[in-house]
């Protein structure tokens, strides 16, 4: 199961990375707040008052919503050969003391991936000691600016929180 996750590393030049990482810092930027899970999915109060995060979204199913942001990532989305977005989000997590694993899902259901053929990308931000951790394999992929992991849309993952930076960010991509 771990050959169908792929781990990429210095994805971008350093100059578009940072004029990226720069819009999406801005004060300007806009934020909407959103459970990180259902939460039906935490069995626990302790981990249901952390479920909270904020999302910018580019595109979603029902069309584009920031076609600026899309253009700006657009070394991401040609670096990952994406085809078709299906979805593009930026996520921000806010620090815990400790970390937290947000609960595992599939970005789609195997029934709903094409075969097989539909993907999901995360591409971290920021390095902290957050990660991504996947449920069949246990693999963690630590957060580390300019990195992005691969892998089919229906396999089980979850996001953390991290406990050594203020926030965590990445932006999360469903494609072909």
């Amino acid at each position: 199961m771990n050959d169908e996750i792929k781990v990429y590393r210095d994805v971008l030049e350093k100059e578009q990375f940072d004029k990226i990482y720069q819009h999406i810092t801005d004060k300007n930027f806009w934020w909407r707040s959103s459970s990180v899970v259902a939460d039906e999915e935490y069995n626990d109060s302790l981990h249901s008052k952390y479920n909270i995060q904020f999302v910018h979204t580019a595109l979603q199913k029902n069309g584009v919503v920031d076609p600026d942001f899309l253009n700006l990532i657009e070394p991401i989305m040609d670096f990952l050969k994406i085809r078709s977005p299906m979805r593009v989000k930026v996520n921000l997590v806010c620090r815990t003391d400790e970390i937290l694993i947000h609960g595992f899902h599939e970005d789609l259901t195997k029934e709903k991936s094409w075969n097989g053929e539909c993907k999901s990308a995360v591409f971290y931000l920021n390095d902290c000691d957050g990660y991504t951790i996947f449920k069949e394999s246990g693999m963690k992929v630590k957060s580390e600016s300019n990195k992005v992991v691969v892998f089919p849309v229906e396999l089980e993952h979850s996001g953390t929180t991290c406990t050594d930076k203020s926030i965590r960010l990445a932006i999360n991509f469903v494609y072909f």
